[in-house]
């Protein structure tokens, strides 16, 4: 049997893998045509039918070449394009064992190759490999491994991990990368996208959850770290959370009204000069701004203490919604169209 491979009639079916550069052809092997069985380039087994390129002397197994690729829905296993071997579904609830791309701790159903001790939970199995990010409009960022690999195994790891730009947080093993900026962003962070319009400055802020190392606020020129905070990384400008725009209400499940940002608020029946808050029941700073019920309530709440929806109304989750900077009167907003990064 002799295999033309440019031959382009419908007798001849051909697979395109995303580990090779050329088309397959798919044929059944015999014995009389090789001298012995080829090994799977992925998965090492000898193959029986096989998908071929003869020109690289380069083949693939019948179930790696069909394998199906990131849209994992219910297989039981995938070709990922961040692994060289198949990652199987593990069928417990829960695996103990912290994701591959974002470091969490692996929830729910989750692909894994235990030769290579990667997993990935089916959340980040579905991540796309390319994405354009409005923060860096100039080149495609795509999802890539920090480590030097051969044949699927790991042979060298950076002795220094990469560093996420936004939170400064050391990448995993996978992050989304720009090569030619010398770029990389953590999962997370690179999915966000910059929402909140700064008076003064020419580029949307994107707000982190948390600075992992030293940024200088460039309000008050202190650091940034251990703390949410704004960002913009076209000119690496940065300010404390509570040195920008912040919601000017929220609902939160500790109060039944909405509560209003207020820059001090001293209760006038509070004679021995201690200042609590509401929430956590824990003496409070006067000089920093609250959240108070303007319904007459007696309800003040620290910004800590409702972090979770002054977070989630930034980062667009409760629609746009008007801002305000503490101590300025100057205010602002957070645009929620079009929050997610453009996959390509």
């Amino acid at each position: 049997m002799i295999i033309d491979e440019d031959d382009e009639s419908d007798d001849v079916d051909r697979v395109q893998h995303f580990s090779h550069h050329h088309p397959l052809i798919l044929f059944e092997m015999r014995t009389e045509y090789f001298f012995e069985s080829p090994s799977c380039k992925i998965c090492g087994k000898l193959c029986v039918d096989s998908a071929c390129c003869c020109k690289c002397q380069f083949h693939l197994c019948l179930e790696c070449s069909l394998l199906p690729t990131i849209q994992s829905g219910a297989f039981e296993k995938i070709q990922h394009f961040l692994h060289d071997y198949p990652l199987i579904l593990c069928g417990k609830e829960v695996v103990e064992v912290p994701c591959s791309v974002c470091g969490t701790p692996c929830l729910g159903p989750t692909y894994g190759c235990s030769r290579c001790n990667l997993f990935l939970p089916k959340s980040c199995a579905e991540l796309p490999q390319k994405i354009r990010n409005i923060s860096h409009l100039s080149h495609s960022l795509t999802l890539a491994s920090q480590n030097s690999k051969e044949g699927g195994r790991v042979i060298s790891k950076r002795s220094r991990k990469a560093r996420c730009r936004l939170c400064h947080k050391d990448c995993c093993d996978f992050a989304f990368c720009c090569n030619k900026c010398n770029l990389q962003l953590d999962v997370e962070c690179a999915l966000l996208k910059p929402t909140i319009e700064y008076p003064g400055h020419n580029h949307r802020l994107t707000v982190g959850e948390k600075i992992h190392d030293k940024l200088e606020c460039n309000f008050r020129k202190t650091f940034c770290k251990d703390s949410p905070a704004f960002r913009c990384l076209e000119c690496n400008f940065s300010l404390h959370l509570l040195c920008g725009p912040l919601p000017c209400t929220v609902k939160h499940k500790c109060h039944i009204d909405t509560l209003t940002l207020k820059d001090q608020y001293v209760e006038d029946d509070d004679d021995d000069d201690d200042f609590y808050c509401d929430v956590c029941e824990r003496r409070r700073d006067p000089r920093l701004c609250v959240y108070y019920c303007a319904e007459g309530c007696p309800m003040i709440a620290e910004v800590k203490c409702v972090i979770s929806e002054v977070m989630a109304s930034l980062k667009g989750k409760r629609g746009d919604v008007a801002l305000r900077i503490v101590g300025r009167y100057i205010s602002s907003k957070m645009i929620s169209k079009e929050l997610a990064a453009e996959v390509i």
